[in-house]
């Protein structure tokens, strides 16, 4: 009996990439499935029992009515008019200070015009799995702009990213934080497009989203933009007078394409930033310390491998990503990446670093899904040094993950079953793909 070979077009070729989507929707929709399966067989929704509900669905219904009165006068009187206070909010407020941060602005909630009430929720899950989707399609994009050619790493790495902690965590707490999970790909894909010499159109796009969706999430788009691209002119654009010349042409015309994109989103951007400047809760500046509480550091490992940690540290990872951060520092090459990832760790360890990333207001690392995307992205380029470890690979992922294992031992809030199962998994994966590796190789013996 003939066996069947399946075979893939390159992913550069249109076909390839139909191909690839394809099969990453399909992935999707399964794991989706499977990792929200609980809510659709108890049949409730994403809306959270607490901002869920007071703030964002309302606030979402709210959006929608508020859409279909401009267009109702607008067809009635055919005369375009926009409120812009509205008594009904408290004793009366502003409309697009008050609802920017939830839904003015955000292409996702947008759509809402055209769902009754009585199918708000759901619209409103669905836009959350909408968001998980496009995040890996942007994800996906990334890497292939990037130079990834491994199909099933890209796969992988996409996969990580819209289930790690950030993302599961939130779809049933505050759906706009998912935002910036399709963002920062949007503007990283539009860096890499201007140091390839094409054209500023992209760019434009992705800042003009970003500043126009949330203004708070911006700012640390912003932020993470500026540390990829910092990184990325001083370890690719300096080692000549030539080359730094051509880092810094390609530095102004990022800021021009930012600049253009910012000035399109001026018209909701400039209230915004006037309402954050004039706010109460941005403009207390609590004690910034030089270090975290102790009982911070003692919980990291349960952040990394398992659940959230104090702060909005959320970094729980897909059980392949350790082996593939592990196998990366393992090899002389990847200077970028293990730069971006050392630079991450840096940034969990003192305050500072939230606190500036949070618009120097207060500390809280709710720009952990910027490491979200990095891990999975590692594991993206590091998936074929992954199939084909040899036993000095497997040796130092197991040494790496036997010191996890210790430090989890003698840090009591980190000695914990969920942590415990989380390595245990990973040490499943490492066996596997040391399996893997001998079987392949022995089967590449018995063909020479």
């Amino acid at each position: 009996m003939g066996s069947i070979k399946i075979t893939y077009a390159p992913i550069d070729t249109k076909k390839g990439k139909r191909q690839y989507y394809l099969s990453y929707s399909l992935v999707f929709a399964v794991a989706a499935m499977i990792v929200y399966c609980w809510y659709f067989a108890a049949g409730r929704t994403f809306i959270w029992n607490g901002d869920g509900w007071v703030q964002h669905f309302k606030a979402l219904v709210y959006y929608a009515r508020y859409l279909r009165a401009i267009i109702l006068e607008l067809v009635s009187s055919h005369r375009l008019v926009i409120p812009e206070w509205d008594f009904c909010i408290g004793e009366g407020s502003d409309i697009l200070q008050t609802f920017h941060y939830y839904v003015i602005g955000d292409p996702f909630a947008f759509f809402s015009v055209l769902v009754p009430v009585r199918f708000m929720h759901l619209y409103y899950d669905g836009m959350i799995l909408l968001r998980l989707f496009l995040a890996g399609v942007m994800f996906s994009i990334l890497c292939f702009e990037s130079g990834c050619r491994s199909r099933y790493g890209v796969l992988a790495g996409s996969l990580s990213y819209v289930f790690c902690f950030w993302a599961v965590f939130n779809t049933a707490r505050h759906p706009f934080f998912l935002n910036p999970m399709v963002y920062l790909p949007m503007l990283l894909i539009g860096v890499e497009r201007i140091f390839r010499g094409r054209r500023l159109y992209f760019m434009i796009a992705a800042v003009f989203l970003s500043a126009v969706s949330n203004l708070y999430f911006f700012y640390m788009l912003v932020m993470v933009t500026v540390i990829y691209t910092a990184l990325r002119l001083a370890v690719f654009y300096r080692k000549t007078p030539a080359l730094r010349k051509e880092g810094l042409r390609l530095f102004l015309r990022i800021v021009f394409a930012s600049v253009v994109g910012v000035g399109l989103a001026a018209v909701i951007l400039l209230p915004s930033c006037y309402m954050v400047l004039h706010d109460a809760r941005f403009s207390s500046s609590p004690a910034l310390h030089l270090f975290y509480p102790f009982y911070y550091y003692c919980r990291l490992p349960s952040a990394l491998f398992s659940q959230g940690n104090e702060y909005w540290t959320c970094m729980g990872y897909a059980a392949p990503v350790f082996p593939a951060v592990a196998l990366l520092f393992c090899r002389k090459r990847y200077g970028f990446l293990k730069a971006l990832f050392l630079s991450g760790i840096l940034m969990f360890l003192f305050p500072v670093f939230g606190w500036a990333m949070n618009g120097f207001s207060y500390t809280t690392n709710r720009w952990s899904w910027a490491f979200a995307l990095l891990c999975a992205y590692i594991l993206a380029v590091a998936w074929p040094l992954l199939m084909t470890a040899g036993i000095k690979d497997s040796r130092a992922m197991a040494v790496c993950l036997m010191v996890c294992f210790a430090v989890c031992i003698l840090l009591e809030p980190s000695r914990t079953v969920m942590n415990f199962s989380a390595l245990c998994l990973i040490l499943l994966v490492v066996v596997l793909l040391r399996l893997f590796c001998e079987a392949r190789a022995s089967h590449c013996l018995r063909i020479i």
